[in-house]
């Protein structure tokens, strides 16, 4: 990323549609144990997409990670997510825009490829986002990200 995202009186970066993450650009998503249903074969839960409580986040975004800007890094998804997930969940950007989010480059102290979707979603779309993903257990070759 070389344009940087647009931010507020405080500094804090403000919700944006960052316009260097194209449509295409896949989003990783780190997924705890907790969100993962292990009744039969395992699924993502709905909550695996859940938003930032205002507490944590005064804009009540969800945390991604643009997988091109890690790879500037010389990370994998893997590599990024290891010691915080279990699992990770792969989407493109269009996705989360469809549902009327934005979605935006939010670079963090020590992880540079942190980005933010604003926006918000019902259960409904969160079953569905957590059905239609690609998602993959740590350390499993499939499905790629």
């Amino acid at each position: 990323m070389t344009v940087d995202p647009p931010s507020g009186d405080d500094g804090r970066v403000v919700p944006h549609d960052h316009e260097q993450l194209h449509a295409g650009d896949i989003l990783i998503r780190g997924i705890t144990d907790a969100h993962i249903q292990r009744n039969g074969e395992p699924r993502l839960r709905s909550s695996a997409f859940n938003l930032s409580s205002p507490a944590r986040d005064p804009h009540e975004g969800m945390s991604l990670a643009a997988k091109k800007i890690l790879a500037c890094g010389g990370k994998n998804p893997d590599e990024w997510a290891r010691e915080r997930f279990v699992a990770i969940a792969c989407l493109p950007a269009k996705i989360l825009r469809d549902l009327q989010m934005r979605v935006g480059w939010e670079p963090l102290k020590g992880e540079r490829a942190h980005c933010g979707a604003w926006g918000s979603l019902s259960k409904t779309q969160r079953k569905r986002l957590a059905e239609a993903v690609r998602w993959r257990f740590l350390g499993h070759a499939e499905p790629k990200c």
